[in-house]
């Protein structure tokens, strides 16, 4: 047996036991350094595209050496952070601030000031628009109502700001956005990046310094502090000790327990065993950071950076939402910073000085009793390119290159200086690539091993043994993470985003693989020889007429629809369309494009990904999706790198982050709950609120403190908080956030027979007998619990709009079975039956057959192909069994065994749906008329 390639195979096994790999020199210390003397192999960029451009948070450049000074900067930004107080040189708080949040107000507050609190809700009602929105509105009020006293904007900002207690901390920095002086740089007066002035001379005078620039950062303690004020806000931040006790007892007492399903980040292995451990305790509170960047203006320079908080605490149904989004800097370009570590260090700064005695002084406004809570820091978040650096880790296409630290060793082609995650060693042996495989079965971070690795960087002695280390570790210094003490730590704190790594970096590979246009070595190779390469010439163009042609069976629910891919795949394609092209309708329109085993292939990833995008996964799936993701990899090396040492480039590091994604959903919970979406939604609404193309970053650094001061202001005032809860007029709420809307049929009209006889047999669950005409009046839509709206092929069918998206395919739980059905319309039939008063609202549908079998089993498990219903398949059902707006599209495949071929619609469920949930994302609605 060729001990060099040993047999593997997937494996249930899921004990998430970490294991090493052999070839790894992680944790092995100084004797098993790499011998390579090839220049910065470890140091290139990410080839992980960012949905923002230009404006990505980045990773090391490709150009990016590091160095033992920055090692020693790290160091001293983690001492400061692990020995803050809010009274140091460093905290950036005034006397009065600091009293404030050591002694916090311990009443509720009361706005009992009427033309206050009309002010205060003006100023809220107008936060979107311009300041002179709000005073032409004052004006207005003053004319119409000579004797009331509005406040002025300026005197409604301010007393806003009084009341919530947020304020920002301005900090000076580079005017290249290199670093700030912040932290270990605090005394410096020139930039130690581009040596430029930290001050402006024209501006100063002898007796201040006017420096060329500054950001903000507005500290987590006093919004902590204001979102436990009130008795409904203290009631929101008791869900996370509920949920915990709850999950607690599902485990106690049952040895190797583990729960059936997981719904949120508390149900992860990390948080759970905190808890168990007395890490966590009821009175802290956990959070998260997320770190971005992006583009105020598409044609214009206009880059900025922000990182938000996310508070645990809250229920995931709110947590995301605009008003619980806590802003915590926001740092403008619109050039990249050369020290993140920098513009990071009062934030965390001001978390490590809450974190430690006497903790954080909050004032419950439920019990009404003071208590000391010591937050805790769960994950620090960012695309691909940006965790390289927040983490300190190298880029990913250095030898060890993994972005959540599992220690597998890249390869890397003969002279090549990128290494990449290929597991199975290439047939020509070429130095820095012939280490054995390695195990199908991936690595889980260990923090003994980081530590390990981490001394042995700091040890460097000199630049070469530096580097040498770095190539050896995988790592270029310390992250500033690490200097707080209530913090899972390295590696554990940083995780995949599976936004970015799903809906662009996989479409970003497999496109120009089938389409023969990825970078490729035209002395050895040829797309020619390529069985994949089938998207060409007529072939390409015909697909992507294919794909933009479906967009009228896509619910609107669905957000955009893909484009046609031929076109616009180059230009601006959006990430929600690549979720749906690839991820939605993607098993069915590569079906009979691609040869069959790079199509199951395909489809192997698409099954996990269905899984792993859920809100809420089951552990039985989870375990599938594991297995299905590892024999993903390994068929993807075996199909298309075919051990050639010239084709290692096609596995980029996204093949190889996608086997850990079962790990770390089991681990850290389900992936959606710690996604870049909410990142993305931040920069999205308060980028919509700058006013002032001219000055942007400074009008961007007010609208987040705005939003900051009401976020707060709300939680301590709910009456603030415009009613979320709100129907439509003439709509009817059916109960568990079921909403049935108009239109309406005027009057009631008879059914024909099998509508009949459906709605009789419906009736009869209830003890009902009707045997006389039965008529009813029809009702269009329904809103679901997860915001969707489902509507009917009564008023669908009326559109004169051909092109109009069609909504009203549904999925159904009805008497313990799951199936897909067309609603035909919805009804109350107590409006016209009064001798059925017990029969709860309910649709008529006509029900699709059961997917077929055979493509069913081909694509495994993700292509469900259904024949349409007749009129022996209506149905009656409660229209709470209806689970979500679906899309059915038609196609006509060869089906194999199969001489006729029929017209058939397959299954597209929305593969963002739980980032739409968790987000708050309620679907564009225009009510119908009669």
């Amino acid at each position: 047996m060729d001990t060099d390639h040993p047999p593997a195979g997937p494996t249930d096994d899921f004990s998430g036991e970490a294991r090493t790999h052999p070839a790894s020199p992680l944790g092995s210390g100084r004797n098993h350094l790499s011998s390579d003397s090839e220049s910065d192999s470890d140091n290139s960029g990410d080839n992980d595209l960012d949905d923002n451009g230009s404006g990505a948070l980045g990773g090391p450049p490709d150009d990016y050496t590091g160095s033992i000074e920055e090692i020693q900067d790290a160091e001293m930004f983690i001492k400061l952070i692990h020995q803050a107080t809010l009274e140091d040189r460093h905290s950036g708080l005034d006397d009065e601030l600091c009293e404030n949040i050591r002694n916090p107000p311990q009443t509720p507050l009361d706005i009992d000031d009427p033309d206050i609190l009309f002010s205060i809700k003006a100023y809220i009602s107008a936060s979107e628009a311009s300041q002179e929105t709000y005073q032409s509105f004052r004006k207005a009020v003053q004319e119409r109502f000579p004797g009331a006293n509005m406040l002025s904007y300026y005197e409604v900002k301010k007393l806003i700001g009084e009341l919530s207690g947020v304020h920002a901390i301005k900090i000076d920095m580079c005017i290249n956005t290199c670093m700030a002086y912040a932290g270990a740089f605090t005394d410096l007066e020139t930039c130690k990046y581009c040596g430029h002035a930290r001050y402006d001379p024209k501006k100063s005078k002898p007796s201040k310094c006017v420096p060329y620039q500054q950001f903000s950062t507005f500290p987590i303690g006093p919004q902590l502090q204001a979102l436990w004020r009130s008795p409904e806000g203290a009631d929101a931040l008791e869900w996370r000790r509920t949920r915990t006790a709850e999950l607690m007892s599902q485990l106690e007492g049952v040895h190797d327990a583990v729960l059936e399903e997981l719904d949120d980040i508390l149900c992860g292995e990390a948080y759970l065993n905190a808890v168990d451990s007395g890490d966590i305790q009821d009175d802290d509170m956990v959070l998260m950071l997320s770190a971005d960047g992006a583009q105020l203006y598409k044609n214009k320079v206009s880059d900025f950076w922000i990182y938000i908080w996310l508070v645990v605490d809250h229920s995931p149904d709110t947590r995301y939402k605009k008003r619980r989004i806590l802003p915590g800097a926001i740092i403008p370009g619109p050039k990249k910073p050369k020290s993140l570590d920098s513009f990071l260090f009062t934030g965390l700064h001001h978390l490590s000085a809450i974190q430690k005695d006497p903790g954080l002084s909050i004032w419950n406004g439920r019990t009404q009793v003071l208590f000391q809570s010591y937050p805790w820091f769960f994950l620090a978040l960012a695309d691909a390119p940006g965790l390289a650096a927040l983490n300190g880790y190298v880029g990913s296409q250095g030898q060890h290159g993994c972005r959540i630290y599992c220690g597998q060793k890249g390869r890397r082609k003969t002279g090549g200086t990128r290494y990449y995650p290929v597991r199975l060693k290439p047939e020509s042996v070429t130095a820095g690539s012939d280490h054995p495989d390695l195990p199908l079965e991936p690595c889980e971070p260990s923090e003994e091993e980081y530590q390990r690795n981490l001394c042995l960087l700091k040890s460097s002695e000199n630049a070469t043994r530096y580097k040498e280390n770095r190539l050896a570790t995988g790592l270029c210094k310390p992250t500033i993470f690490s200097g707080l003490i209530r913090c899972f730590g390295p590696p554990r704190c940083f995780t995949v985003d599976i936004m970015h790594l799903l809906w662009l970096n996989l479409p970003d590979l497999f496109l120009p693989m089938w389409r023969g246009t990825i970078e490729y070595d035209k002395t050895k190779d040829s797309p020619s020889s390529w069985p994949w390469a089938i998207l060409k010439g007529d072939i390409w163009i015909e697909h992507g007429r294919l794909v933009a042609s479906m967009k009228r069976y896509l619910p609107t629910s669905f957000g955009r629809a893909p484009r046609n891919p031929a076109e616009k795949v180059n230009s601006g394609y959006k990430a929600c369309e690549f979720s749906l092209y690839f991820y939605g309708i993607g098993p069915a329109v590569f079906y009979d494009v691609l040869p069959l085993p790079y199509w199951q292939n395909f489809c192997r990833l698409v099954y996990a990904v269905r899984i792993l995008s859920a809100r809420r996964i089951p552990t039985t799936l989870l375990k599938k999706a594991h297995v299905a993701l590892i024999t993903f990899e390994n068929e993807f090396e075996e199909l298309y790198y075919q051990r050639k040492e010239y084709r290692i480039p096609f596995v980029r590091p996204s093949v190889h982050t996608t086997t850990h994604l079962a790990q770390e959903a089991r681990v850290m919970g389900p992936g959606v709950c710690s996604s870049q979406c909410a990142t993305e939604n931040a920069i999205g609404f308060l980028g919509r609120l700058v006013r002032q193309p001219s000055n942007p970053f400074a009008n961007l650094t007010e609208v987040s403190l705005r939003h900051a001061r009401i976020a707060a202001l709300q939680a301590m005032v709910p009456s603030l908080v415009p009613d979320e809860n709100a129907i439509p007029r003439f709509a009817i709420d059916l109960g568990d956030n079921y909403v049935l809307l108009r239109a309406r049929d005027r009057t009631a009209r008879c059914v024909l027979e099998p509508d009949a006889a459906a709605i009789r047999k419906y009736l009869s669950q209830f003890g009902n007998e009707v045997h006389t005409e039965i008529r009813v009046h029809r009702w269009s839509r329904v809103r679901l619990p997860n915001l969707q709206v489902a509507r009917s092929a009564w008023k669908e069918n009326q559109r004169s709009n051909e092109n109009a998206r069609i909504s009203r395919n549904v999925k159904i739980r009805h008497r313990g079975q799951i199936f897909i059905a067309e609603v035909l319309y919805y009804m109350k039939l107590d409006e016209t039956l009064p001798d059925c008063p017990s029969c709860p609202p309910c649709a008529m549908v006509s029900r699709y057959s059961d997917p077929n079998s055979t493509l069913r089993d081909l694509s495994l498990d993700t292509l469900h192909s259904c024949l349409p219903g007749g009129p022996t398949d209506r149905l009656v059902i409660n229209i709470k069994d209806i689970m979500s707006v679906v899309a059915m599209v038609p196609h006509r495949p060869k089906i194999p065994g199969e001489t006729v071929v029929n017209d058939r619609f397959f299954l597209v469920e929305k593969p963002a749906l739980a980032f739409d949930e968790l987000g708050g994302a309620e679907e564009d609605d225009i009510e119908e008329t009669d």
